[in-house]
């Protein structure tokens, strides 16, 4: 066995792994989006048509990240074929690593913007539960600062780090994430609680169980996201260090895979939400 077919199985087994574990999470995706529509539909809450091109925008990019990593793993498939059927006439691994470059690129930016799609859409939602508050534009100055800071830098990095060669640590990116979301969600649910309070206070208590399910969704979901950021910053922390091992990789994959699938599907989780306490404000 060559050490050329050696690096190109590896290859094709690494992405084997990211494409399986995006298709698993692909069907949670798009039974969270159905629901989501479906509730949007029915309840009509404040911003409808802004949910719904969300929704669209971000399920085409879901999409299409997910053909980007279907590509790259029959490049990879067919870089193995290439060395094992014999001598090849050029370095398929060569051709394959400048191919897999570009698709890692626009699989990023996928996955960046699908993330500020995501984002916007919680810091909008924290707005409309803020709306009666007397400023509501600066309760939400800080999160839309730290999403504008984390999207430009994620881009600046992933076109830096793809045709430059030049490396930024992503770690950066994923802290100011993992704060503009501690922060949102910390804003909404302790808005909503105030709300449950007051309800409560003036004997309005048939609305204290919707309330409390608002709340559990949102740090339900939220636990979710900021676990995955937790794991991925220590695959990120990991990786420089340990590049030689293949447990490191194929966990760093296995986040790859389903990271773009579990951003639309706690957004969708994060809609089903919103149209619950809005249907609740309203009545």
């Amino acid at each position: 066995m060559t050490p050329a077919f050696e690096e190109a199985w590896s290859l094709a087994v690494l992405d084997v792994i990211k494409t399986a574990t995006a298709l698993s999470f692909n069907g949670i995706y798009v039974s969270l989006s159905a629901l989501a529509l479906y509730l949007l539909r029915h309840r009509r809450p404040k911003g409808f048509r802004i949910f719904v091109g969300a929704i669209a925008a971000m399920f085409v990019l879901a999409m299409s990240e997910i053909a980007l990593q279907i590509t790259g793993l029959v490049l990879s498939m067919r870089a193995v074929y290439s060395i094992a059927s014999g001598a090849p006439t050029t370095n398929p691994l060569e051709w394959t690593e400048l191919t897999r470059r570009m698709l890692e690129f626009f699989e990023f930016f996928f996955l960046i913007t699908n993330n500020l799609i995501t984002e916007s859409l919680l810091i909008y939602r924290c707005y409309a539960i803020w709306s009666t508050y007397s400023k509501p534009k600066s309760v939400i100055a800080l999160p839309i600062f730290l999403l504008f800071c984390s999207s430009v830098f994620a881009y600046t990095a992933t076109a830096l780090n793809a045709f430059i060669s030049h490396y930024i640590d992503s770690r950066i990116v994923l802290t100011l994430v993992f704060t503009d979301n501690v922060l949102v969600t910390g804003l909404i649910v302790g808005r909503i609680w105030y709300t449950r309070r007051q309800m409560k206070t003036v004997g309005r208590s048939n609305f204290i169980r919707r309330y409390n399910t608002a709340i559990a969704m949102l740090l339900e979901s939220a636990t979710i996201y900021f676990l995955f950021l937790c794991v991925a910053l220590v695959s990120v922390s990991m990786t420089p260090a340990h590049q030689h091992l293949l447990p490191t990789l194929t966990f760093s994959h296995v986040l790859y895979g389903f990271g773009g699938q579990l951003l639309v599907s706690i957004n969708d989780s994060g809609v089903a939400n919103l149209s619950v306490f809005r249907a609740d404000n309203s009545e």
